[in-house]
């Protein structure tokens, strides 16, 4: 009898275990810093998918067959913006990394052309998708943006930023003294990705800036940039 109650006292306590770690789990998930307000700025990595094998690379699309796949793509892309349908639209970003893993630069020309849709988010996030695709005919046409809304100038910035622009340095670090604070962090951050030393004087000075976010990403732009000069990329 007394064998059986320490059994069932063993079992509960293992069980209560699981379901404590459950909820931490999840609850930890939630509570994690977006990636955007950490001190590590993600890394670009080369895109490749590891599930396709070599006989789907080998069957390759002619130029008309693959021309109606990224305009169907982007089509579907756009409609998933419209509708906030968030798991839609994210697939569409890798299926144009897909693309642009078999078919290098075919993708950017339709990306820099739906950068002109006057659609409410479709700029903004075509901007985030020719960032990671990082094909440097998109880097005039991101500039543009720098002169745009509150979003263009924050996307395209970002974008820029990942693409190691240096010829956009200037238009960013002029954007450190945007009256939106938004677009200030966001200057900050992207100065910090493009790892040039001349930005390390208006950085400094946005150290000083009202705005704490501003702060935190002016300093933290100013160690990768040394970091960059010491270690390299």
């Amino acid at each position: 009898m007394k064998r059986n109650i320490l059994f069932f006292i063993i079992i509960a306590v293992i069980v209560a275990a699981g379901v404590g770690y459950y909820f931490w789990a999840e609850n930890t998930e939630k509570t994690k810093i977006p990636e955007s307000q950490t001190t590590m700025a993600p890394t670009k990595v080369p895109f490749k998918d590891q599930t396709r094998n070599e006989s789907d690379a080998a069957d390759k699309l002619s130029q008309e067959e693959l021309a109606i796949e990224i305009r169907q793509a982007i089509s579907t892309l756009n409609k998933a913006i419209e509708e906030k349908n968030d798991p839609m639209r994210n697939k569409m970003y890798f299926k144009f990394r897909l693309i642009e893993q078999d078919y290098p630069g075919a993708v950017a020309p339709y990306l820099i052309e739906n950068l002109n849709n006057s659609q409410e988010g479709v700029t903004e996030y075509t901007a985030f998708i020719l960032g990671w695709i990082d094909d440097k005919r998109a880097v005039p046409h991101l500039r543009k943006l720098l002169s745009g809304s509150e979003g263009h100038k924050r996307h395209a910035s970002r974008a820029l930023g990942f693409m190691r622009a240096s010829e956009a340095l200037d238009d960013i670090i002029g954007l450190l003294n945007d009256e939106n604070v938004r677009v200030r962090q966001d200057a900050a951050y992207s100065l910090g990705l493009l790892g040039d030393d001349r930005a390390n004087k208006a950085l400094k000075e946005a150290e000083n800036d009202p705005d704490e976010l501003v702060r935190f990403f002016a300093k933290e732009a100013v160690e990768r940039i040394e970091n960059y000069k010491k270690y390299g990329w």
